[in-house]
């Protein structure tokens, strides 16, 4: 992808982004429009890639008011990756833990960011889970995409694994049970279940809380229970059934 050479001004609105000066940002966002359809290279996660003004925000706990500054100059950048990672601006956001206002911003421009997923495979939800973002953004990202509970990225880790292996509130993981209840039966790639995982995590009061959680999810879960069982005896196909019924990951998306 050809890029463009960065404008004095445009140099500008990128250092202002980056230190985080969010008055001086919108004002030379609202002087210098154009600007805000600039590129440069940033250097994030140790890797080098190509970033908007929109998406060089979201990695800076930005403010509503600078990404409505953005959005009204340059809309189309929310619907646009980056180079290296394949993400979008949500997920720039939710890796960042900006705040749920951001988050709700970005999404209402581009609700179907949130069934986009990334290089590895995660979706907005997979890097909220995993950076700790809070209840409230965990809630916006289910209601915009419920499906996203359901979809394991390239490590086949749901967003139930990445919480409970961040140590993740009881709350937290209580949300991603009643978005999948049979996410307690699902392995990564490495062969761990949501039980497994809670196993690498300190003892603590919300370890045990999280622990009974997941047994109350398996015992409601019976159907399924009794599927698994069914399939391994070989008596029928009732698993292969329930199986493409449960699992959406064909409907996400890749940027």
């Amino acid at each position: 992808m050809k890029k463009k050479k960065d404008s004095t001004t445009a140099s500008v609105l990128f250092k202002a982004i980056t230190e985080q000066k969010w008055a001086f940002a919108i004002q030379q966002t609202e002087t210098y429009p154009d600007d805000t359809k600039t590129q440069a290279w940033v250097k994030v996660e140790k890797a080098t890639t190509s970033l908007y003004p929109l998406h060089l925000a979201c990695t800076k706990n930005p403010t509503e008011e600078i990404i409505a500054a953005l959005l009204k100059c340059f809309p189309e950048a929310i619907a646009k990756s980056d180079d290296i990672f394949n993400r979008l601006p949500i997920h720039f956001a939710c890796l960042n833990r900006a705040h749920e206002s951001v988050v709700r911003a970005l999404l209402k421009a581009h609700p179907v960011g949130a069934s986009r997923v990334a290089m590895n495979g995660g979706l907005p939800v997979h890097y909220g889970v995993a950076s700790g973002t809070s209840t409230e953004v965990l809630a916006a990202l289910i209601e915009y995409y419920p499906q996203g509970a359901r979809i394991a990225d390239k490590r086949g880790m749901l967003p139930l694994h990445l919480a409970i292996l961040q140590n993740a509130s009881p709350h937290v993981v209580v949300m991603l049970l009643k978005a999948f209840p049979e996410g307690v039966y699902f392995k990564t790639l490495k062969g761990n279940s949501p039980k497994a995982c809670l196993q690498d995590i300190p003892d603590s009061p919300e370890k045990k809380t999280i622990l009974a959680l997941l047994d109350v999810s398996t015992k409601k879960c019976s159907r399924f229970h009794a599927a698994i069982n069914a399939s391994v005896r070989g008596g029928n196909n009732q698993f292969t059934r329930y199986m493409k019924m449960i699992t959406a990951v064909e409907s996400a998306e890749f940027c």
